[in-house]
């Protein structure tokens, strides 16, 4: 065979370029599951930090089949809520191999679903046993896609986790980097009004809103702050029938704690903001 004519060139790129194609796709298949188990873990870990269930680093060190045995054992319900707050169906929480948890991908075409101004069909909730609720967020930073989960007491943060694909380092990684910015959002409150759900991150002296309903920006990450405002806004939009039956709904039914007590009878039965509201207003 003549080596040196173009027909062999081509021949023998050919052939590499199809063994090569088909070394990759077994590769890919064969990792495929260990992509899709790392991926699992890693979005539960995030919701649980948000939860108040342990730090990161924690969830890491522990391997993939901890984290989803913790997971089962403090998840109380998870389930999807259509537009109008409604449930219309439940999310596995166990065994282990069949947890369903909503990705970044999945949670990206809701985001696209929502700015383009349509309707999502189904949005996720999660509740775990210490009675916090967390919920995801998904936006645009400065240089790609940001994501993460808030947990909620009512309608008061109690944790925060974010997470992002390639803000600026020192910067607007910070979102997912500096536990002090997350640790911001621990107690401040959602607010709810007719206009709509309010949240607020803004510089130092720029707020708008009270000083219960924002926090401060990342100095020098002003885009990435600016994104995950919008993004939090957006999707604290898209739950406002959550957080409106939450506000609305009797104390007992808020808090797990004053289940059996009767805030009008029982003045120091329940130490929950709700109870304490009430107490005081009487």
């Amino acid at each position: 065979m003549n080596t040196n004519n173009n027909g062999y060139t081509i021949l023998y790129t050919t052939v590499i370029v199809i063994v090569v194609a088909a070394v990759l796709a077994v590769v890919s298949q064969t990792l495929k599951p260990n992509q899709l188990a790392n991926e699992k873990a890693d979005v539960i870990s995030q919701m649980m930090k948000a939860a108040g269930l342990g730090d990161k680093a924690g969830f890491e060190a522990m391997g993939n089949d901890k984290v989803l045995q913790m997971y089962s054992e403090n998840i109380a319900e998870a389930y999807l809520i259509n537009a109008e707050g409604a449930t219309v169906d439940s999310l596995l929480t166990a065994p282990a191999d069949k947890i369903q948890i909503y990705t970044p991908s999945m949670l990206k075409a809701i985001f696209k679903t929502a700015r383009s101004g349509g309707v999502p069909e189904q949005l996720p909730v999660f509740k775990f046993k210490n009675g916090l609720t967390v919920i995801p967020v998904y936006g645009a930073g400065l240089w790609g896609p940001i994501w993460g989960y808030l947990s909620f007491e009512g309608t008061t943060f109690k944790g925060a986790f974010f997470d992002h694909e390639s803000e600026t380092a020192g910067l607007g990684s910070k979102i997912k980097d500096d536990p002090r910015f997350q640790d911001l959002f621990v107690d401040k409150q959602v607010l709810v009004a007719e206009e709509g759900v309010q949240f607020e991150i803004a510089k130092p002296g720029a707020h708008k809103l009270g000083e219960s309903n924002g926090i401060d920006a990342i100095a020098g990450a002003t885009m990435t702050s600016k994104g995950l405002n919008e993004a939090i806004n957006l999707w604290l939009g898209l739950y406002k029938p959550l957080f409106t039956g939450i506000a609305a709904a009797p104390c007992e039914q808020q808090h797990e704690a004053c289940e059996g007590h009767d805030c009008d009878k029982e003045q120091e039965a329940c130490d929950k903001p709700c109870c304490q509201d009430k107490n005081t207003e009487e």
